[in-house]
């Protein structure tokens, strides 16, 4: 791979669901720079909550190399499906854009990786999506620091009362704009 001040970032287009796989065996192979941002939460499953990473941009992952010595090995790769271009001309990705990106996603744990934590507070309506109260609706009342847990408002037997949930059992209801 080459080498010099013609490179620059480009966006490179994947087979779905293969971003993170094709961008590490890219720099591995070529020892091309890429930056293939994840995003990290936790989910509600069956069979509890677990963490759950996806593409930050799902099917695109960013490269950095010379175009007109690269981009046919590029191409040619194996996971990728092409280039991001517009009408044949294959532009660039700015500088500062991916520097901006690299510096949202410093994550001691995980490299690349933005861990996403729900902003939730006092007051917000939420719906129960999981546990023996599935379906009903209520109003967080506090936030318990440091255990991702919540008191919730909900009604049980006839009136109110507080209840201690898992944050991440919770669908939070934000009115569009807030």
């Amino acid at each position: 791979m080459s080498e010099g001040s013609d490179q620059a970032w480009y966006c490179v287009r994947t087979l779905t669901k293969r971003e993170f796989i094709t961008a590490t065996m890219l720099t591995q192979q070529t020892g091309l720079e890429v930056l293939c941002p994840r995003v990290r939460y936790r989910k509600p499953t069956k069979r509890g909550t677990v963490w759950w990473k996806e593409a930050m941009f799902p099917s695109y992952f960013f490269a950095k190399f010379d175009l007109s010595v690269d981009k046919r090995q590029v191409q040619g790769f194996q996971g990728v499906t092409g280039l991001v271009s517009f009408a044949n001309e294959v532009p660039s990705v700015p500088d500062a854009f991916v520097e901006e990106l690299k510096s949202a996603l410093v994550d001691a744990e995980e490299p690349q990786t933005l861990t996403l934590i729900p902003d939730i507070g006092p007051g917000d309506s939420v719906d129960v999506l999981t546990g023996p109260m599935a379906g009903q609706k209520g109003t967080v009342t506090r936030v318990l620091d440091g255990v991702e847990r919540v008191g919730v408002l909900l009604e049980f037997l006839g009136s109110e009362q507080e209840v201690e949930m898992d944050l991440y059992s919770l669908l939070l209801k934000r009115p569009v704009g807030k």
